[in-house]
């Protein structure tokens, strides 16, 4: 079982739409698993109770204010922990609040969790494969045709995930 603190954007229902139709298609490792999200606290596999992760992740966020993100570029991105290969969607605005948000949680408890061996690139995934390829024509299509998907991060959600599930443990909301 691991932990995870991830935040769900508020999209218009088109644009949410958008997403997941290109995920059903493409997203075979985590359509069914979990909605469009931002992972903020990456899978934290020690022995964390979710009492003392729920109320770290409320201290840390309690000045946070509600933002706007904008979803403006597809990217390509190799996996660290397997052989597959992502397409995200990158946000432009809301891009520094993501990264505070990372910084802040990965401080304190979660400050042994941090892997500064991988850089932290704020995201949605949309699709993943095993052929390079594949993602990067679905990356280049996509930048081509332009995209600019908004929506708002209120709050971040703490969740156990086990064999391939998302359980909803707490919400926090911002202020």
């Amino acid at each position: 079982m691991a932990k995870v603190v991830v935040a769900y954007p508020k999209f218009n229902k088109k644009d949410f739409d958008w997403i997941q139709s290109i995920r059903k298609e493409s997203d075979i490792l985590y359509y069914k698993v979990i909605k469009p999200h931002f992972t903020i606290v990456f899978p934290v596999f020690t022995e964390i109770n979710n009492k003392d992760l729920v109320n770290h992740v409320k201290q840390k966020s309690k000045n946070q204010k509600p933002f706007d993100i904008s979803l403006e570029k597809a990217v390509i991105n190799d996996d660290a922990f397997s052989d597959y290969w992502h397409t995200f969607l990158t946000p432009k605005k809301g891009y520094q609040e993501i990264i505070n948000l990372h910084d802040q949680l990965y401080t304190g408890l979660l400050e042994p969790e941090l892997r500064k061996d991988i850089p932290f690139i704020p995201h949605v995934g949309i699709a993943n494969d095993l052929n390079k390829d594949s993602m990067s024509k679905l990356v280049d299509k996509i930048n081509q045709n332009g995209v600019k998907i908004t929506g708002e991060i209120d709050s971040l959600n703490v969740c156990d995930f086990i064999d391939d599930k998302i359980n909803f443990v707490d919400k926090v909301n911002f202020k």
